[in-house]
């Protein structure tokens, strides 16, 4: 364990400098920033090498926030497990097509038009339900290819206002209709005139 943990930090002093620029963002940055460090730690495989590569993006990423003015959780989204997850998935083959995919998330979590693969699979389903019918959150998680994030699933489907991305057809489980971000009643009118009966 010890000499793991000497080849992922190296050299000490890069380490220590890696955690300055840490210590030097506000409270909550910090406190997120850690919280995703230590999950990190305890899921990655291989040697951590391309892990630590991915907390330097990630201070990358958390400093462009700062001086956006944006809010922690507007650059990990409410789900910071799944942001997380999302990071580590590639953590055994560093590639450039991951570095890739890392710099379009960070261009989409700073308010650019660009969608995470599962964000792109989640408005893909949801074009395919036609009027009259709905989908549950969960079917929607399932199609998109993570059942089990039915809750990421409306993080996404809150943030969409493309018409053509009908998201007031995707509702809960147990028939009640959910949210939307235009509002129950909105949602509840266009599914009544799209022939849905509640």
């Amino acid at each position: 364990m010890l000499d793991f943990f000497k080849k992922i930090i190296g050299d000490k002093k890069e380490y220590r400098m890696m955690m300055a620029r840490v210590e030097a963002m506000p409270k909550d940055y910090q406190f997120v920033f850690k919280k995703i460090q230590n999950y990190m730690w305890n899921h990655a495989g291989g040697d951590g090498m391309d892990m630590l590569k991915i907390q330097y993006d990630l201070i990358d990423l958390f400093e462009a926030g700062i001086v956006d003015g944006k809010r922690v959780l507007q650059i990990t989204g409410e789900d910071v497990a799944e942001f997380c997850d999302e990071l580590l998935r590639n953590t055994k083959t560093w590639t450039a097509s991951y570095h890739e995919k890392l710099n379009n998330d960070i261009k989409k979590s700073l308010g650019r038009k660009i969608m995470n693969s599962f964000s792109e699979k989640v408005y893909e389903v949801v074009k395919k339900i036609p009027k009259g019918k709905t989908l549950s959150y969960k079917e929607v998680a399932v199609l998109a290819g993570k059942a089990k994030a039915c809750r990421a699933v409306g993080n996404i489907l809150n943030k969409n206002y493309d018409p053509k991305i009908p998201c007031h057809r995707v509702i809960r489980s147990d028939k009640k209709i959910g949210g939307y971000n235009r509002g129950n009643e909105e949602k509840k009118k266009k599914l009544e005139a799209e022939g849905y009966l509640l």
